[in-house]
């Protein structure tokens, strides 16, 4: 089953790119451009299979929003992959921490996207967690 996808990003070309990478491999991307809209977005489709979030955006950085999702029963077990980049290593631990699955770097190599999907779709979800 092809997933939807939520996509946190404030840059819209880092939207565009993360749309040309996972073109043809999921069913539905929904865009966001901050997280106070991604909430609205969730709530409008609650049937959202995986989420891209970016870690540095203004007014609620990723991590905020990250938690936040963690805390609310609806979305705790929605995967989480965490849009990067250079430089990030410590808020991609604490991302790792919060229970975000994996981290990919947005300029670097949005490439593996695809491959992070297929393994996502391929295997249930580990229990009490992301």
């Amino acid at each position: 089953m092809r997933k939807k996808v939520l996509e946190i990003d404030d840059s819209p070309l880092v939207r565009e790119l993360c749309r040309m990478a996972l073109q043809g491999q999921v069913r539905e991307i929904i865009p966001a451009g901050s997280g106070c809209e991604a909430f609205d977005m969730l709530r409008k489709h609650p049937d959202t299979d995986l989420i891209l979030l970016d870690i540095h955006m203004p007014a609620m950085n990723g991590l905020a929003v990250l938690a936040a999702i963690r805390e609310t029963d609806s979305y705790r077990k929605v995967p989480v992959i965490l849009l990067s980049q250079r430089g990030d290593e410590g808020d991609i631990a604490q991302g790792l921490s919060l229970g975000a699955v994996n981290a990919v770097r947005k300029f670097e190599n949005l490439n593996v996207l695809p491959g992070m999907v297929r393994r996502l779709q391929s295997s249930p979800m580990p229990a009490g967690g992301c």
